[in-house]
């Protein structure tokens, strides 16, 4: 009779078990927000096609872009890059860096005048990390500049670009851990 009796309360733990470890893509796609909107940004690197684009629509000048941008350098992605410590170029791999960015095709490290973030398009994939604890997100992204001038919001919309994390699962859920 003892053992009937305990049946529910063992098929309630299991079903609360089972649910906290269950890694959806929203629920991915929820956390990784939350990281993103803690992540307060004020630097950015762009591709010199990009800078031009900015530059084409009269949104940024060889002087910069009135209250928005605080500073433009060419930046390398090394930072064992010789033309660091020349001066003729900085790091820029602190931020996301675009693919076509190397040390060949340098980008532009643009510091603006307010902080921006970045938000999770789409969880496009959720496999299984190095223990039944541990999951690796992959997702697209973009910028956020909602504190911008719409002209400079429009210029900055771009293709998503690709990220993945890793989240981990602890006893009150799961949590991000970094980006890979």
């Amino acid at each position: 009779m003892k053992r009937i009796a305990l049946l529910p309360l063992v098929i309630t733990a299991i079903l609360l078990t089972g649910c906290s470890r269950n890694l959806t893509r929203d629920g991915a796609k929820e956390i990784l927000d939350r990281n993103a909107a803690q992540s307060k940004l004020t630097q950015l690197v762009l591709t010199k096609e990009q800078m031009a684009g900015l530059m084409n629509k009269h949104l940024v000048t060889h002087q910069g872009a009135s209250n928005e941008l605080k500073s433009v350098a060419p930046c390398v992605p090394d930072a064992s890059d010789v033309r660091i410590a020349t001066g003729r170029f900085v790091f820029c791999g602190v931020v996301p860096v675009p693919p076509v960015v190397t040390w060949q095709n340098p980008g532009l490290l643009l510091t603006l005048s307010k902080p921006f973030t970045w938000r999770v398009v789409e969880v496009t994939g959720i496999t299984d990390g190095q223990n039944a604890t541990e999951k690796h997100v992959e997702y697209t992204w973009d910028y956020v500049f909602s504190d911008f001038t719409q002209d400079f919001q429009d210029a900055m919309k771009e293709t998503p670009r690709a990220g993945k994390s890793l989240l981990r699962l602890y006893d009150d859920g799961w949590r991000f851990v970094n980006h890979e």
